[in-house]
């Protein structure tokens, strides 16, 4: 990995686990506190979504992640069919409007954020290990080391009658 993929995927990492919190404190604050909040949770599921549609389309098509490229493509894809099922939606009777809306907007978009978010970690930890230096190659030329241990028995049998 070079030096410039290298620190994308450590700025990709650290922007999307600050958003991640940031959306983590506000969806808590939603739930126990004020509703208020949910603005800010879904502008920030938007921010991420963004960020991470952004990041999977740099991943998969600049640097050949097959992974990233088909969680692009799907995420395209799933951002084109809620503005279709969302007038769907509307056209539903008012009392399932909200719980729809709220799990194709909130929840799923949540679990898919999370996942990638994952599956960026564990890249980099194994991009980490491969990129790691190998300090004892595994091909050492062999090492005969009984001339040595003779040349310091006869030594030290010469002292011996000293």
């Amino acid at each position: 990995m070079n030096r410039t993929e290298h620190f994308f995927h450590r700025f990709d990492l650290i922007g999307q686990f600050l958003l991640l919190l940031t959306a983590g404190f506000s969806g808590l604050a939603v739930l126990f506190s004020k509703k208020e909040f949910a603005i800010l949770y879904f502008m920030l599921l938007f921010v991420i979504g963004c960020w991470q549609m952004l990041s999977a389309f740099i991943r998969g098509v600049g640097y050949g992640d097959s992974i990233k490229s088909t969680y692009f493509f799907a995420a395209l894809s799933y951002c084109l069919l809620l503005t279709v099922f969302l007038s769907l939606i509307e056209m539903l009777a008012y009392r399932w409007e909200f719980p729809l809306a709220l799990w194709f907007i909130g929840i799923v978009p949540s679990i898919a954020a999370i996942w990638y978010f994952r599956d960026c970690v564990q890249e980099r930890s194994q991009n980490e290990q491969n990129d790691r230096i190998d300090l004892v190659p595994s091909t050492l030329p062999s090492l005969n080391l009984k001339k040595p241990l003779k040349k310091i028995r006869k030594k030290q049998a010469l002292f011996r009658y000293l």
